[in-house]
């Protein structure tokens, strides 16, 4: 229990055998200190509310970032499977007539075909699924800055604004994992079909 409060007062007078003292009369005999400590916790914790949207804003942008970004490999990811689905054909149409005009029989390199394995001409053979946080959460969470500066920052409010902070890192971390993964898995099928 924190010293200079009401209740370590009232706990101090029971202990001590003495009346416990008027709560109106406490706070007006209040220690300054603690007057002067509470205003100090009260003022880091509208800091730190400010901190937290400035970080919660640079996320924000962080995260449509990513999101363009994820939408980008998807529209790709739908074109190689489309250029793979009409050229692949053609290529092997133009190998067979280049092995034609050679004289040798028609191969059609299956050793090749074989490595490439299970053709992945649909678009969920891979997709970027990612989730989203809606923005009213962190609206309804941090709704606490008002142009009064004297109202005081509740911790509560602080540490649902911290939790928030977590849960939305934890989704760009998933994001970012997400079109590492995905471009990883293009430049492969890029590899793989140039060869």
């Amino acid at each position: 229990m924190a010293e200079n409060t009401y209740e370590y007062e009232c706990m101090r007078a029971e202990l001590l055998g003495i009346e416990k003292p008027d709560y109106e009369e406490y706070m007006k005999n209040r220690p300054p200190e603690a007057e002067r400590k509470e205003v100090e916790e009260d003022e880091t914790d509208s800091e730190n509310m400010k901190v937290i949207d400035s970080d919660q804003e640079g996320m924000r942008r962080m995260s449509g970032g990513l999101d363009e970004l994820n939408s980008i490999l998807k529209r790709t990811q739908s074109k190689i499977n489309k250029f793979k689905a009409t050229c692949g054909p053609i290529t092997n149409l133009i190998r067979i007539k280049m092995s034609s005009r050679s004289g040798s029989a028609c191969s059609l390199d299956e050793d090749r075909q074989s490595d490439a394995g299970p053709s992945s001409n649909d678009p969920s053979h891979y997709s970027c699924a990612t989730k989203t946080e809606p923005d009213s959460v962190r609206e309804k969470t941090v709704a606490t800055e008002s142009t009064d500066e004297t109202v005081p920052v509740k911790k509560s409010e602080l540490r649902n604004a911290l939790d928030y902070d977590i849960n939305k890192l934890d989704g760009l971390i998933e994001k970012a994992e997400n079109a590492q993964y995905s471009m990883a898995h293009q430049s492969k099928e890029i590899k793989k079909f140039l060869k």
